[in-house]
């Protein structure tokens, strides 16, 4: 399958990211002139394309467009990848990294199409707040899943089963591969929306988007326990308020925000 990289040059990296979550996107890189956008051909549209023109009405930036195959997009995609480092915390590697003795969690992401490395702000403020919350014995939901890294880590953290989900075939996959290399067996990944997840949950971990987070939190409320945890992510400050009144809205209890560049992340209970 080729896909197309949409070569975007600006200084608001991540502004435009934020607003490009209509597109179905597979994955975003940083780049030095700013960062580039990979989607298959088959599901770029006209739609999509006016989209990205109208916000150029409001944001400095231009792009284009060039076709990459996904072999070459994987072999640079693993060339560029860092190992990261939360404080003493965790730490996150490929398997082509020494591992670091010196972290109380590792885990091992092998970098595909699936967003979830660990680098971008809102994976890393799920992180540094899901230390805060006890997950000994407890059953996550990780909605949206990506590469599988939070599933994996609330793993680590103790707790007694974890189900996955995202709509992305290659992060469904990703996360297959990556819930293997970590040697997990109390997660079960599904691909598909929110629709094929049933039950109810102590925890619920959604690193997504804006749009998709305000539309399900009605459902995020009903599935999760009395007295469970909900971690939200994947929106800009400026969505603060928002996302906010949804939760109060929906009878959840605001318990924590924190900001990483820009993007925040939200702690609330039920």
């Amino acid at each position: 399958m080729d896909f197309l990289s949409l070569d975007f040059h600006t200084e608001e990296s991540q502004v435009i990211i934020a607003y490009l979550d209509e597109i179905p996107f597979n994955g975003f890189q940083e780049t030095s002139y700013g960062f580039s956008a990979y989607i298959d051909e088959a599901s770029y549209q006209e739609e999509h394309k006016s989209l990205i023109e109208e916000l150029q009405s409001r944001f400095a930036f231009t792009f284009a467009e060039r076709q990459v195959k996904t072999e070459n997009w994987n072999k640079k995609w693993e060339a560029s990848f860092k190992p990261v480092f939360i404080d003493d915390f965790c730490a996150i590697i490929a398997d082509f990294h020494t591992i670091p003795p010196d972290y109380k969690h590792k885990i091992r992401i092998n970098p595909k199409m699936a967003f979830g490395t660990g680098h971008h702000a809102t994976t890393e403020s799920m992180i540094r707040t899901m230390q805060k919350i006890d997950f000994q014995n407890k059953t996550v939901w990780d909605y949206g899943c990506g590469t599988g890294i939070l599933a994996i880590l609330s793993e680590q953290l103790g707790a007694k089963s974890i189900i996955a989900n995202d709509i992305e075939e290659e992060a469904y996959k990703n996360s297959l591969e990556n819930i293997e290399a970590n040697n997990c067996s109390r997660i079960q990944v599904k691909q598909g929306d929110i629709t094929c997840i049933k039950g109810t949950f102590d925890i619920i971990l959604a690193n997504i988007n804006r749009n998709v987070i305000l539309k399900s939190i009605p459902t995020l409320f009903d599935m999760l326990k009395p007295g469970g945890s909900l971690f939200i992510s994947g929106f800009l400050n400026s969505d603060y308020q928002l996302i906010s009144n949804k939760l109060k809205e929906n009878h959840f209890l605001e318990m924590e925000c924190t900001e990483n560049n820009a993007w925040l992340c939200i702690l609330a209970k039920k």
